[in-house]
């Protein structure tokens, strides 16, 4: 956080000079006051926690990405420690008691899982997802059951990421199939109901179930934003919410409870708890995002999984991003939440970098994807930091219009920039030339498993000819078209074997393109094919060793040695790799300082060979040398300043930030060009 004196200092330096900042800005979105945006004194909707626990690692009560949380019958807490693919059963102040499951596909073993549910007898659920089953637990963790198969038909799934249950049922959302299967507790079949769509009774990745007293269940249908009721037979009786910050309104909706006749609801995007009565009526809110890094009490940053217990007096409210749980007293939430404002959400008051998932560099061209506000960033990266020349996109399924961007790449010779937007399943076609960058240009794909369809769309490779690889990440192959954008050809399948992908999540080119690498992210391993889909071997493996990942996400290729680079997400690492997949390095650990990573995520190389890190849990990207040295960083965010570098780390030995705004310049006479305050989100 840097000395406090140089801090003091640069709050006094920016107050002098914040109106030639805001002289200097180039974008005309209107700023909501003086920064911090908002006045934080107007809004008392901060809960303080009765009791928070968590923290990044492997041992009992740490997590690494705790993305589901359910009460037991008896109090006791359970957590969905996915990053380390076992169940942590805690007391209510957090205290670890025992854990159960392992990574792997045998019985009581887990991959990736996404979701866990308790009933009132004690009886565990979980969402295997990487596995695309349902496994039952007892209150102890022994293994009980466990059904479903990857697949389309009854009784199978696609990427399951819900599970409620009950005395007799389990309930499960079957995420990429568009649906909701209900089961009894031996794995019958007993109903379906739901298909892809956004009118009543159908879904755009339906990820969190509850069942309310009298058998209506309710979904959180994610990239539709809203909650849809369904009664006890799966017939549609109402939906409430839409893409917003306002009460009552939503921005990517995850994980439900019901108890006590209330819905809660966890608003991921607006850092917040909704709370909703049976019929949908808005009721009241709590949490809102940290103000400083990392900061808890009652703060809350992505809040993605959380529970009621069935008393309804402690509400438990888990963020994956900081590996951390919080309980909240009913009574301190019903007397306190009351009073919240209503505020509009942090993406309506300035243009703002939050975070990316994926990027290309080109020529002196970045692209960002940022789910976050599904919109697209491009970036001049020229002879300075990123400068940012247009924001475009917004939530939507117009043309232009994104839900969850998560591919980008740059076609200089075509003058386009395509983007994977991958809740529409479409790619979708931009300009590049001047004046016309980010304009829309075309679209093609649709949802499905046909030659031109996609199920969820992600990275894509440009190859020297200008032709296209695009991941069709739900359908687990790889899709390639010429630069007409006429399909040529498919490969790949769903699988783990040899050439076969789990959720395949980045794609890069060797420098003489005749080997491609595929992150193939829910195996952990870097598969390797040659043009035409052959497959020539893989690397990796999971765990946390040399040359092991925990939770790839971002690959490219060095421009110079070839060297494979992987961002490892929940290693909180960039791994580097030979051409042929020997490991060589590590750079990075868990932080918020130089060369620091909390959860890095989307990577790409530029012309000039250095690395673009999209540092997603710091809201911020990274730049560094193909050694690991770190270069800069930047971002959008409220006194988001440059930070100088020593001109011999660039390759062109030019200074990739160049001191010219008016509040820089000054700050250099006091001598703070070194401190390194970090920028609130």
């Amino acid at each position: 956080m840097g000395h406090p004196i140089r801090r003091n200092c640069f709050r006094v330096l920016v107050s002098a000079c914040l109106g030639v900042v805001l002289s200097a800005a180039t974008t005309t979105t209107a700023l909501a006051g003086k920064p911090p945006f908002p006045n934080e004194l107007k809004y008392p909707n901060i809960i303080q926690p009765d009791a928070t626990f968590g923290t990044y690692g492997t041992k009992a009560g740490e997590f690494i990405d705790p993305l589901a949380v359910a009460f037991g019958p008896d109090n006791r807490i359970y957590v969905l420690d996915a990053g380390n693919s076992r169940v942590q059963i805690l007391d209510r102040m957090g205290n670890a008691l025992a854990a159960f499951g392992e990574r792997g596909s045998a019985h009581g073993q887990l991959i990736a899982p996404e979701s866990l549910a308790v009933n009132a007898r004690g009886v565990v659920a979980v969402a295997d997802t990487g596995n695309n089953r349902v496994q039952l637990f007892s209150a102890e963790g022994k293994f009980i059951k466990a059904w479903g198969a990857r697949g389309t038909g009854a009784g199978q799934f696609r990427a399951p990421r819900g599970v409620a249950i009950t005395g007799e049922r389990v309930f499960v959302a079957d995420t990429q199939n568009q649906r909701v299967q209900v089961f009894d507790h031996s794995g019958r079949l007993l109903l379906a109901f739901g298909r892809y769509g956004a009118a009543n009774g159908e879904f755009n990745e339906p990820v969190s179930i509850a069942v309310g007293g009298d058998g209506a269940i309710y979904v959180s249908d994610q990239l539709n934003n809203r909650i849809q009721k369904f009664d006890a037979r799966g017939r549609f009786i109402s939906t409430w919410g839409k893409w917003g910050s306002y009460s009552g309104l939503l921005a990517t909706p995850t994980t439900i409870a019901f108890q006590q006749n209330r819905l809660y609801v966890a608003d991921l995007i607006n850092h917040r708890v909704q709370v909703f009565d049976a019929n949908g009526e808005f009721l009241y809110q709590w949490g809102r995002h940290p103000n400083t890094p990392h900061e808890g009490n009652g703060r809350l940053h992505y809040p993605l999984a959380l529970a009621a217990n069935p008393n309804g007096s402690d509400v438990v409210v888990c963020e994956p991003i900081e590996n951390r749980c919080q309980i909240f007293g009913r009574k301190e939430i019903d007397v306190i939440a009351v009073k919240n404002v209503d505020d509009s959400a942090w993406w309506d008051k300035a243009t703002r970098f939050h975070y990316g998932t994926g990027a290309a560099a080109q020529a002196s061209f970045l692209a960002v994807a940022e789910p976050d506000t599904h919109a697209v960033l491009l970036f001049d990266i020229g002879e300075t930091e990123p400068k940012l020349i247009r924001r475009f996109g917004g939530e939507g399924t117009q043309p232009g219009r994104f839900k969850n961007p998560e591919g980008v790449a740059i076609d200089i010779k075509g003058g386009r920039l395509f983007v994977a937007d991958m809740g529409n399943h479409r790619i979708q076609v931009f300009g590049l030339n001047k004046g016309k960058e980010g304009d829309f240009v075309a679209s093609f794909g649709s949802r499905g498993e046909g030659a031109k369809d996609f199920n969820k769309p992600g990275k894509i490779a440009i190859d020297k000819s200008g032709n296209l690889y695009i991941l069709d990440a739900g359908n687990g192959r790889v899709k390639v078209y010429n630069s007409k954008l006429e399909s040529m050809r498919t490969f790949g399948k769903q699988g783990k074997g040899a050439g076969e992908m789990n959720t395949p999540t980045a794609i890069a080119f060797s420098r003489n393109e005749d080997t491609m690498y595929i992150l193939d992210s829910y195996n952990h391993r870097v598969l390797m094919f040659d043009r035409n889909g052959k497959p020539k071997g893989s690397f990796g493996g999971a765990g946390s060793g040399k040359g092991q990942f925990i939770w790839p996400y971002g690959l490219d290729v060095d421009k110079k040695e070839g060297n494979v680079f992987v961002s490892d997400a929940g290693g909180q690492q960039i791994k580097k790799f030979t051409p042929d997949g020997k490991f060589l390095a590590a750079y990075g650990e868990y932080g918020s300082g130089a060369g620091q990573f909390y959860k890095p995520k989307g990577i790409a190389f530029s012309d000039r060979n250095i690395l673009y890190v999209l540092d997603f849990g710091n809201h911020r990207g990274q730049m560094m040398t193909t050694e690991g040295k770190f270069v800069g960083e930047w971002g959008l965010g409220e006194l988001s300043k440059p930070v100088p570098k020593p001109r011999a780390l660039l390759d062109d030995n030019k200074s990739l930030y160049a001191a010219g705004a008016g509040v820089f310049a000054f700050a250099a006479m006091f001598g703070v060009l070194r401190m390194r305050k970090r920028r609130k989100p």
